[in-house]
């Protein structure tokens, strides 16, 4: 019962905060040991999304947006939370006050985006990402920088790709590469939920394969190539003569996973 208290209040702050469009918000002082503990409680929040436990991760980025409501990097992991809850609604309210705090905020664009792909706003999404990358610092960037630069171009690429774009997503993605190599390791940043390039349509998958082929990444191109066969990719004359291929045409796993769908090199 003690938390229902902040939560109810954080929403009342949250939904003040939000109108019909960005607007500028009116401050009022916060003390400093209030500050403070916001951005403990923030950290805190961070942990637990790391370790999946997202409902726990909530409340404290609510309690902290109650403590201190002015700061944009709050309302931009409470946007995270929601999203990650699937919360969409509470999301884009979130999102919307971290850019109304600060239009100039780089990672709250990401993660409109983010949510924007979770509602299937490929089109929005990428508007979003391009934004995101255009607000980066000046290079040359410091290692940090690069990270959240590879983040913001692998998620620009995937919007793209599921528009269709196949060229350009590559680029982007290539250019995240590029800033960070270990950009689509497992774990190597807190991601947000959207929809996943495993559906049911074998297209898509033959996609990725293909990104990850001409990236480089022999696991990621077989794992993507054994889902759009398992869901009905049937060309095979194209994947045979595809140039994101040749580099694994001698390779046996390749070759395995061919036969196993009754698709022969020779």
């Amino acid at each position: 019962m003690k938390g229902r208290p902040v939560i109810f209040l954080a929403c009342f702050l949250l939904s003040l905060a939000v109108g019909c469009g960005p607007r500028k918000i009116a401050r009022q002082e916060v003390e400093n040991a209030q500050r403070v503990q916001a951005f403990v409680l923030a950290g805190e929040g961070d942990s637990l999304l790391r370790q999946g436990k997202d409902h726990l991760a909530l409340l404290k980025y609510t309690e902290a947006s109650v403590l201190y409501p002015y700061h944009e990097s709050i309302f931009n992991k409470l946007a995270i939370a929601y999203s990650r809850l699937q919360r969409y609604r509470e999301a884009r309210k979130a999102i919307h006050h971290a850019i109304s705090l600060n239009p100039k905020y780089a990672y709250a664009y990401n993660t409109r985006g983010m949510i924007q792909l979770a509602q299937w706003d490929n089109k929005g999404a990428v508007r979003s990402f391009q934004k995101a990358i255009r607000l980066l610092p000046e290079p040359p960037l410091d290692d940090q920088e690069k990270k959240w630069a590879a983040g913001f171009y692998a998620n620009l690429g995937f919007a793209l790709i599921q528009r269709d774009e196949f060229n350009r997503g590559l680029q982007a993605y290539q250019m995240a590469q590029r800033l960070s190599p270990r950009v689509f390791d497992k774990g190597a940043a807190i991601r947000l939920e959207y929809p996943s390039p495993t559906s049911n349509n074998p297209q898509v998958q033959y996609q990725f394969s293909k990104l990850f082929a001409n990236l480089g990444d022999k696991e990621q191109a077989l794992y993507y190539l054994d889902r759009a066969l398992s869901a009905g990719f049937k060309d095979s004359k194209k994947l045979l003569k595809d140039a994101a291929f040749q580099i694994l045409r001698g390779d046996r796993d390749f070759i395995e996973l061919l036969e196993r769908y009754g698709i022969f090199l020779s």
